[in-house]
């Protein structure tokens, strides 16, 4: 079997253990709580995931760290790249520069900067755009959405908690009619 498929198996696995999970008392709530958030944050994460294709277009326009643009960055790292050595961006080298935009934008969003380390042989003006960019995609995606985010998630454990009390008080009233 390939790995693929294998991959592909043990996520079903997951996702039918997480189904399971829901059989025992203390982890029902739990499960529920995070198969709601996930449903609800399909929106949320739609917007997100615009915010960073729209973001690694700015970055793409730059052409930071894009071997295939003439200048400085191409003449002090092509040879490195030529050879196969490691530079600036090369970990994207086999996705394209597209696709390695994107996760540049998506590591700055979770905190993650090695971006900063294609700017060195930027000019001043570029430079200055650059931490332009940089600091709005920052506050943008990781400040904003992820207070977003919190506040979603907090939203769809206080719904979930509500109908888990709702569900334990009728349960109470009935074994308390049974008892009677």
């Amino acid at each position: 079997m390939s790995k693929q498929w294998m991959i592909v198996v043990v996520l079903l696995s997951m996702g039918k253990t997480f189904f399971y999970l829901r059989i025992f008392d203390r982890l029902s709530p739990i499960v529920t709580m995070l198969t709601k958030v996930i449903a609800d944050l399909k929106i949320f994460m739609l917007f997100f995931f615009i915010m960073i294709i729209k973001f690694s277009l700015i970055l793409d326009v730059m052409g930071i760290g894009n071997i295939n643009i003439e200048g400085p960055f191409r003449d002090k790292w092509l040879v490195a790249a030529e050879n196969g050595e490691e530079y600036p961006g090369w970990e994207y080298s086999r996705i394209g520069v597209f696709f390695g935009s994107i996760l540049s934008v998506f590591r700055i969003s979770m905190g993650d900067f090695p971006i900063i380390d294609q700017t060195r042989e930027m000019d001043d003006v570029e430079n200055v755009i650059f931490w332009l960019v940089f600091f709005t995609i920052l506050v943008t995606t990781n400040i904003i959405m992820l207070n977003f985010l919190i506040a979603e998630a907090e939203h769809s454990y206080n719904i979930v908690s509500e109908k888990l009390v709702q569900f334990i008080m009728k349960e109470k009233a009935a074994m308390i009619d049974e008892a009677e």
